[in-house]
């Protein structure tokens, strides 16, 4: 998943062509010319979920910011009750750009930056229209010239640690977070994921992420405690920079993640706490990496062991599942009085080579998971089959290069 940025940050790469001159008279057509530039540069995206920046404008000494945010990022009907949150955070987003923008702007163009002491003089308040894009309804906030200067001067390196930046970023990493988790399940629920497992939905309210899901039939080596204590493991050290990245996100807006089974119309419900996961960033610098997919591979072994060995056709049984080395093997017992089945062919080696390909490339959700977390670990896999008659035996090995090949084909 993408890191969703407070929209107000997007503006400063811009900052810099804010800057003036000495006195009023002078600093006020250098603040027009800049804000002129700034606004050629319109629209430009805020981020690729919230909207764009519309248009910048400065008239009778007002700042004028024009958002138009997608109906779904935003809960407008909340901005009201809102305001001074809004109204506090894009005092401090004034501030910064008037003041910390403008001077680097000045040193551009060769002017003395002590002008600044004029600003206040040229600028009167500052307006932001925070609009849906598609019907331009949504809510206008209005700053006094008091409202920016009585906001705390910040600089690059603290701006983002600011109270007001964090509580409206967070707002809109809820709205954002939630709506995806909306999408997610209208567009890919209920999903199947192999062994009679069903998601039934993903969302997001209240700070808690809740993954749901309904089993049909209780697996008969059904290890509840097992199973969770892997779980958490696995998402604590995540394998993939999404898996990451979301987690991540999670942390610093100081939520949980919830896992509610349906199994056989009896739930199973456990919870991640914040405070679980603030402690897994904080006691370790947690990453994406192949130690942490290797573990994952690891977990998931042995989950398979209890329901070891199985028939998987008529002359055809998994005895057992391994790690070796950097491989993962299972191993197969073939048992079958078909004689022109020899191990030693090439033919048969191709065909079980093409037929386990196929199984790769048409493997269901979790079984496709797995296989990425092998592949992301730099190990392989390796099918090992013996024949039950004859003691033959022939491997049949697929490198992590190819997994990754395969997986991307698909």
């Amino acid at each position: 998943m993408k890191k969703i940025a407070v929209f107000f940050l997007l503006l400063l790469p811009f900052a810099g062509l804010f800057s003036q001159s000495n006195n009023a008279a002078k600093l006020l057509p250098i603040l027009e010319t800049y804000v002129d530039l700034l606004d050629d540069s319109t629209p430009f995206p805020l981020n690729d979920n919230m909207g764009v920046m519309d248009e910048i404008s400065f008239e009778d000494g007002v700042i004028g910011l024009s958002l138009l945010l997608h109906e779904k990022m935003m809960d407008f009907s909340t901005l009201s009750e809102n305001e001074q949150i809004y109204k506090s955070t894009f005092a401090l987003m004034g501030r910064y750009i008037l003041e910390n923008g403008m001077r680097e702007y000045l040193e551009e163009i060769g002017e003395n930056p002590a002008i600044l002491a004029s600003l206040w003089d040229c600028v009167k308040g500052m307006r932001v229209a925070m609009l849906e894009d598609n019907t331009h309804r949504g809510h206008v906030l209005n700053l006094t010239t008091d409202d920016l200067k009585s906001a705390a001067s910040i600089s690059d390196s603290d701006i983002e640690n600011d109270q007001f930046v964090s509580n409206l970023e967070n707002n809109v990493k809820d709205e954002a977070l939630s709506y995806e988790m909306e999408s997610v399940t209208r567009e890919n629920c209920p999903m199947y994921l192999g062994d009679s497992i069903w998601m039934t939905s993903v969302s997001y309210k209240d700070k808690v992420l809740t993954y749901k899901f309904r089993i049909s039939e209780k697996p008969a080596h059904f290890d509840y405690d097992l199973i969770k204590q892997q779980m958490v493991r696995r998402l604590l050290n995540p394998s993939s920079e999404d898996s990451f990245s979301l987690i991540q996100m999670l942390q610093q807006m100081n939520a949980s993640i919830c896992f509610d089974f349906d199994i056989a119309d009896e739930e199973y419900k456990w919870q991640i706490s914040s405070d679980e996961i603030k402690s897994a960033f904080s006691e370790k610098n947690v990453t994406a990496s192949s130690e942490n997919a290797r573990m994952q591979v690891e977990d998931q072994v042995s989950l398979m062991q209890p329901a070891l060995p199985v028939q998987v056709d008529e002359v055809t049984r998994v005895d057992s599942v391994k790690i070796v080395g950097d491989n993962v093997v299972y191993y197969y017992l073939f048992d079958s009085e078909n004689t022109e089945f020899d191990f030693t062919s090439p033919s048969v080696k191709y065909y079980i080579h093409f037929s386990n390909r196929n199984v790769i490339q048409v493997a269901g959700p979790l079984d496709q998971s797995f296989i990425k977390a092998v592949a992301n670990a730099k190990m392989n896999l390796e099918y090992c089959y013996r024949n039950a008659r004859t003691g033959a035996v022939l491997s049949d090995i697929f490198t992590y290069k190819e997994l990754l090949e395969i997986l991307e084909d698909n």
